[in-house]
């Protein structure tokens, strides 16, 4: 399971690596994470997000296997935070929003996706994007 989880950390900070790389504008990091986000949030990837909100409940009865998630989930979030943080180097994120809330709030709004995977009538992905999407823009990047 650890295994599986970070295969999927190193293809996000690939990814992030990649729009660290190539984005020159506010404008366009945020193209880039609209890009990411319809990917990860795609109903294709919800096995994914099931096995990781799966693999966070079972932390709690092994210390070991939490040692081993956490050490993978550092990696993840640490990937956002520099993401983000060099945003704020360029002007493109206010210093006001903490890098690293804002690095777990954006795996936290995907992994509570499992809630719609779940649900028997899923809300409209363009409308989940575009609500996310905002937030990012509005609240995160402003």
């Amino acid at each position: 399971m650890i295994s599986r989880f970070g295969v999927n950390v190193d293809a996000t900070i690939d990814a992030l690596a990649q729009i660290l790389a190539t984005v020159n504008s506010r404008e366009e990091l945020l193209e880039a994470l609209r890009e990411l986000n319809i990917y990860n949030q795609d109903q294709a990837r919800s096995s994914f997000r099931l096995e990781r909100a799966r693999a966070a409940s079972l932390t709690y009865s092994s210390p070991r296997f939490h040692e081993a998630l956490g050490a993978e989930q550092k990696r993840l979030t640490d990937a956002f935070t520099d993401l983000f943080i060099e945003a704020q180097n360029k002007g493109w994120m206010s210093e006001n929003v903490d890098a690293r809330a804002a690095a777990v709030f954006v795996q936290a709004y995907t992994v509570g996706r499992v809630v719609d995977d779940i649900a028997p009538e899923k809300v409209d992905p363009k409308a989940w994007i575009d609500l996310v999407m905002h937030v990012v823009d509005k609240a995160i990047l402003n």
